[in-house]
């Protein structure tokens, strides 16, 4: 299919690429880069360092959150997280981190499996991110947005039969999503949208992808199921161009 989701369609490889926005009631005013200046309540905070668990008795004993000499200070609790143990995810700066007090915000930027060739490298990436977020929820609830380089189900691409088997739509990288929502995170757009067709986030360059709205959606607000009722709105802004991606927004109220 021409508009498959692989490595040579999806030409914005970045970090940055994802643009998300988080509104938190009446201080919908302030953005990310203000807190993070000024900290949450005028401090500093301390975080649990992103770093996750190598072995198997470590995921076991603390589910991939370092509690100890990996702690350190910065303005909102900003830290850049790590997968410890997988150089390459750790030089990519995938993943980052802040602690705002009545919970952790996370954004991530999924490594793609390029055509399936690197099915096994995202598989590592799913086990360990999975069980950092999972040591996050033990703490406080946990907020993440970013490009998950996953159509979770039929209804999140326009063409599902064809791009079966295809990288961002495999069973293996479906199912990895589908147990993150059972270890207790929600997709809220589609919870607050179960049957909305249409929704996407990502279109291919080629063959004109986003004029016939032949997209995906890949970009997701993942909370924790206690933060459901907090929420106000979660939308898809598919109206703002300057990128094959369009941002998602959430709009929460503590």
């Amino acid at each position: 299919d021409d508009n498959a989701h692989d490595g040579a369609n999806h030409a914005r490889e970045d970090p940055g690429e994802t643009i998300g926005r988080i509104d938190r009631g009446a201080e919908a005013g302030d953005n990310l880069e203000e807190t993070m200046e000024k900290g949450v309540d005028g401090d500093k905070r301390k975080m649990p360092h992103g770093g996750l668990a190598n072995s198997e008795e470590e995921r076991e004993s603390n589910d991939g959150v370092d509690d100890g000499e990996g702690d350190r200070d910065s303005p909102a609790g900003f830290l850049a997280g790590t997968i410890e143990g997988v150089d390459e995810f750790d030089n990519e700066g995938r993943v980052i981190t802040l602690d705002l007090g009545e919970f952790f915000f996370v954004n991530v930027y999924v490594p793609n499996s390029h055509n399936l060739e690197w099915l096994e490298r995202r598989m590592s990436w799913e086990y360990s991110f999975g069980n950092y977020l999972k040591g996050l929820d033990k703490k406080k609830p946990v907020i993440v947005c970013g490009d998950f380089n996953v159509a979770h189900e039929p209804i999140d691409l326009k063409n599902p039969a064809s791009n079966h088997h295809s990288a961002g739509f495999s069973d293996e990288e479906r199912g990895k999503f589908s147990e993150l929502l059972s270890a207790g995170f929600v997709d809220i757009f589609r919870q607050r949208n179960p049957t909305l067709t249409g929704a996407y986030t990502w279109w291919s360059y080629l063959r004109k992808a986003r004029l016939t709205n032949a997209g995906w959606r890949i970009d997701y607000f993942l909370i924790s199921e206690r933060l459901t009722e907090k929420v106000a709105d979660a939308t898809i802004e598919s109206e703002i161009f300057g990128s094959d991606h369009c941002p998602v927004t959430l709009t929460i109220n503590f």
